[in-house]
């Protein structure tokens, strides 16, 4: 997979799972990220097997790692058709039978109230699921990266994606970490591309054997 700029001379190729693209100039930086921000635009494109593919089907932006929510309404609603696949026709007429239950317990409740009253009867079980806030278990105790590695794991499953591209998100791991999730992006299928505004100001080192690292400096040279 590779992406072009109309910007730049040459095409960023992401050779590994994990990919570094560290800018040294403020303009770049500004065009890409807002470019990522609104899921590309026409500077922007991303090649897929010698096909332009729609970053929007294959992709993810994350630009906060504080804003990182795995129960997002988005993945929620995922969640919910997609178990909704899965249910037996059993559990479907019980499901049924729960409902009449409900509707009579709700027409009581209005035939005895002082107030002219309504309620939507027609609720399906995707309307149970959120109801009853079925969600990604998520225990306090993780730290950031395994938080990070569980969210990449539940979107790649949820979305389908094969690229996720990242705002500096690199930094917050150590190089064991990093190693751990280089195993969990093959795993899943995933490129990882990180975004860095000047990578020398966090005198970093990266393997380079897990790491494909691309720089602009200043005066738009590549190297």
């Amino acid at each position: 997979m590779k992406i072009k700029f109309s910007y730049l001379a040459n095409d960023i190729e992401l050779n590994k799972n994990i990919n570094i693209f560290s800018i040294h100039n403020f303009n770049i930086m500004n065009k890409l990220y807002y470019s990522f921000r609104n899921e590309f635009d026409d500077t922007t494109l991303i090649i897929d097997e010698h096909k332009e593919v729609d970053f929007k089907k294959i992709g993810q932006f994350l630009s906060d790692p504080f804003s990182l929510d795995i129960n997002s309404k988005k993945n929620l609603q995922l969640l919910y058709e997609q178990e909704k696949k899965f249910i037996s026709i059993e559990n479907l007429d019980n499901f049924e039978k729960i409902k009449i239950k409900l509707f009579e317990l709700m027409g009581d409740i209005i035939s005895n109230s002082n107030y002219d009253l309504d309620y939507n009867d027609a609720i399906n079980i995707v309307d149970a699921f959120a109801l009853l806030k079925l969600q990604f278990s998520i225990t306090n105790e993780l730290n950031f990266f395994d938080y990070f590695c569980k969210y990449l794991k539940i979107i790649s499953n949820l979305k389908n994606l094969k690229l996720i591209i990242t705002y500096n998100f690199l930094s917050f791991f150590t190089d064991k970490q990093i190693e751990s999730l280089n195993i969990e992006l093959k795993k899943a299928g995933l490129l990882l591309l990180d975004i860095v505004f000047n990578d020398d100001l966090y005198n970093k080192k990266y393997d380079l054997n897990i790491i494909s690292i691309y720089r602009i400096d200043q005066d738009y040279c590549e190297y």
